[in-house]
């Protein structure tokens, strides 16, 4: 007899038309489905809002989010959902990233880079979906707070780019730089235009500033990356 296994892809509500979303929901679907084309039978995906009453036919024993700082309103709320959902003896996980980007020789100081992170703080703040340290640093809190038990928080991080002398280090750098940098106009405009009223010229020079500082290797900035996990009780 296999077990059977749920594997949830949890997205956050958004100010998208219904339309837009069920069609959005239809891409992921199919998406899905032709990646999946050897899914074990007891393997099934749904796509659910994270924020709406979480409503299941049983209790999971692992709930997994990555990346969710910035999606979610309520933090302490989602948490509570994945205690109420979770068997006894269930684990939730959270991996997640810092903002604003730090070092350890203060090299980032002053930096675009440190104000762009900054900014994209405050404009989360101002748009009710809080990102970077003031959610990833407050995990292990809220979920003691919650009723979780062994809570662990390991900490981790990615190098601004291949500045480190250590060779694991360098190559985690190197992925990192492309892909902050890839991805930099998309993180910012919508934040910076919405929740700060700046005009994407304004944007835009920030971004070419801030994509010199992340390609600076005389910045040693690092993104702290914290991974936090606990378990409900028995």
């Amino acid at each position: 007899m296999t077990a059977q296994k749920l594997c949830l892809t949890l997205r956050p509500r958004s100010d998208r038309s219904q339309t837009e979303t069920e069609l959005l929901a239809d891409i992921c679907l199919k998406r899905i489905n032709t990646l999946a084309v050897n899914v074990p039978p007891n393997l099934k995906f749904i796509i659910d809002d994270a924020e709406d009453l979480w409503i299941y036919d049983q209790k999971f024993d692992f709930i997994h989010s990555r990346m969710m700082a910035g999606s979610i309103a309520d933090f302490p709320k989602l948490i509570t959902s994945a205690y109420e959902n979770l068997a006894p003896g269930g684990w939730l996980e959270f991996q997640d990233y810092g903002l604003p980007v730090k070092s350890a020789d203060g090299t980032h100081i002053g930096t675009s880079v440190e104000q762009w992170g900054e900014l994209l703080c405050e404009a989360g703040r101002r748009l009710g979906r809080p990102l970077g340290d003031d959610v990833s640093a407050n995990y292990k809190r809220w979920m003691e707070e919650a009723g979780f038990v062994d809570v662990e928080e390991l900490h981790f991080m990615w190098p601004t780019n291949s500045w480190p002398k250590d060779p694991l280090m360098k190559e985690i750098g190197r992925w990192n730089v492309v892909n902050v940098v890839d991805g930099l106009e998309g993180f910012s405009l919508a934040l910076l235009t919405r929740a700060l009223g700046w005009r994407k010229e304004e944007v835009d020079v920030l971004v070419a500033k801030t994509t010199a500082g992340l390609r600076d290797k005389r910045i040693h900035g690092y993104f702290p990356i914290p991974v936090v996990y606990g378990r409900k009780p028995f």
